[in-house]
């Protein structure tokens, strides 16, 4: 009777030998007395999202991991930036520096210059005069002669410009158009951003009449998603007139978005103003930018005239905006817009900008950008005529920590009242966009009465959960099945037999993690399988 068992015993462990040496692949055991089980390790992987280290440490109980891991589809701000805040004076009638930025390009590309900051003469009858220089070519000039020598006028620039790779150098520079007069320029703020754009310009003067006319006109979408963009246009404008007024008009999409307008303390007077406005452009649409001019009477001239429509949907950005013309008579700050959020630690752009007027022609109005209750800018400026209408553009970079944080722009008056319109915040940071979603597939599965899925996984790094899918053959569709939650080692078991997960031998599986977190999380896998066996006779 022993010898009889022990034959038999020794039957089915050669057969089962050669099973195993008959199916490539499949792996059998007596987990439970006379049953056998056959083994199909996962064979193809597809990644959406996310990366992995290869499906080799899934296909085998041999402590050999795969790693399926999230990836950053958000967008890391790439820039260099330059500031010099205290106020500078000079007599010199020759060019100095005022602020300068150093930089290495690693890649030949076009990049956005930016640059703001403000300038005041001591004299009604002598220009302050800045200038922008790239590697030593003039980009930008603007002369004024001020109303008032209290005055800290708005100024700036921006350029696109091809830079190679090596060096780089951008300036900032000032002068006092004589001896007897002191120009001074405070809070510049300098930008040179890698960043997606559409772009024009013109950089030739330009004469125009009464009659609006184009200066530039950029066109350009329709975008792939709907999205935030930043649209920055710089101009130098010059009235040729003490009388009447130079009217420069930002259109979007024919729509008037900005308006300056302003008259001369001197007919060779070129002032250099930057506007700013936001918008989420339809995917649907071509999207038309233009700058245009128009005199009040007479000839007048622009030059320089440039348009950048930068798309931020891969960047995290907040913003608020008032169009409304709103008016103060407050001789101290008040609040004017405000922004709030709560934000995680990192690097953050700002840009501010508002349209001002004043209604007496002796006293003035001001303006001024405020992060966590410090001031980055301050403009103030006594009008030539009560009806112009004058453009303040703010930019500044700080490293933030995570909490909440503030940004305003304050308004006040030294008398009489000033008006205020087309106030807008808007702040750009880095966007953490961590995900997965991957997919493996499991083929060669044999006829059987029994199906088991097993994955041996724990996950790790930021440890959220992983929802696993199914794919439902009846139906052409994916479902979720459950939720991966195991920080240590865990084998997860899911029963196919009889579900519409199992079709031709063939079972596809997906990993997901859709939540755009901060950070990394990782899934470990030792094994993807299915088990299949025979019922006992």
């Amino acid at each position: 009777m022993h010898r009889n068992f022990l034959t038999i015993f020794l039957l089915a462990f050669v057969m089962t030998a050669v099973l195993m040496g008959n199916f490539a692949g499949q792996y059998y055991s007596w987990d439970i007395p006379f049953s056998i089980f056959m083994y199909r390790y996962v064979s193809q992987e597809i990644v959406y999202e996310g990366g992995t280290t290869g499906i080799s440490g899934a296909q085998a109980d041999d402590g050999i991991y795969e790693n399926i891991h999230e990836y950053n589809y958000g967008r890391k701000l790439v820039f260099w930036y330059a500031e010099n805040e205290p106020a500078q004076n000079t007599t010199s009638t020759t060019y100095i520096n005022a602020c300068t930025l150093n930089f290495n390009v690693t890649r030949a590309d076009n990049y956005l210059v930016i640059v703001t900051f403000e300038l005041r003469g001591s004299s009604t009858s002598y220009d302050a005069l800045a200038r922008l220089l790239i590697d030593g070519t003039v980009y930008g000039e603007t002369n004024k002669e001020p109303q008032d020598i209290t005055n800290w006028h708005s100024y700036g620039w921006i350029k696109r410009v091809y830079l190679g790779v090596g060096a780089h150098t951008v300036n900032v520079q000032f002068r006092s158009e004589a001896t007897s007069a002191t120009a001074s320029i405070r809070n510049i703020h300098l930008l040179v951003w890698m960043v997606d754009m559409a772009y024009a310009e013109n950089e030739s003067e330009i004469s125009f009449g009464t009659t609006e006319t184009n200066l530039v006109s950029l066109t350009f979408g329709p975008p792939s998603a709907p999205q935030t963009y930043l649209v920055l246009a710089s101009v130098e404008s010059r009235p040729a007139s003490t009388l009447y007024s130079v009217r420069i008009r930002l259109r979007v999409n024919d729509v008037e978005r900005n308006y300056i307008e302003w008259e001369g303390q001197d007919t060779t007077d070129y002032a250099a103003h930057v506007v700013m406005y936001f918008e989420n452009f339809s995917s649907t649409q071509l999207h038309t930018i233009r700058v245009t001019g128009a005199a009040e009477s007479g000839t007048m001239y622009a030059r320089r005239i440039r348009v950048a429509v930068i798309p931020l949907g891969e960047y995290e950005v907040y913003t608020v905006s008032d169009e409304t013309q709103t008016s103060t008579t407050s001789t101290v700050w008040v609040d004017y817009l405000t922004l709030t959020r709560t934000t995680r630690s990192g690097e953050f752009l700002s840009f501010g900008s508002v349209m001002t007027r004043h209604a007496s022609g002796t006293t003035a109005r001001l303006a001024n950008f405020v992060i966590d209750g410090t001031s980055y800018h301050e403009y103030q400026e006594e009008p030539q005529d009560t009806t112009d209408w004058v453009p303040a553009f703010f930019m500044k970079y700080r490293e933030l920590t995570a909490g909440s944080h503030t940004w305003k722009i304050q308004r006040r008056v030294t008398g009489s009242t000033g008006y205020y319109r087309n106030a807008r915040i808007l702040v750009v940071t880095t966007k953490l966009a961590y995900r997965l979603d991957v997919e493996q597939r499991i083929t060669g599965i044999p006829t059987a009465d029994n199906h088991m899925l097993q994955i041996e996984y724990y996950i790790t790094g930021d440890s959220e959960n992983v929802s696993l899918y199914l794919y439902n053959f009846s139906f052409g569709i994916w479902e979720e099945i459950d939720i991966l939650r195991a920080r240590t080692l865990e084998n997860y078991y899911f029963k196919l037999t009889d579900t519409p997960y199992l079709q031709g031998g063939e079972v596809r599986l997906r990993y997901v993690q859709k939540e755009n977190d901060n950070d990394t999380t990782y899934l470990m896998i030792d094994f993807v399988r299915v088990r299949s066996w025979m019922d006992d006779p």
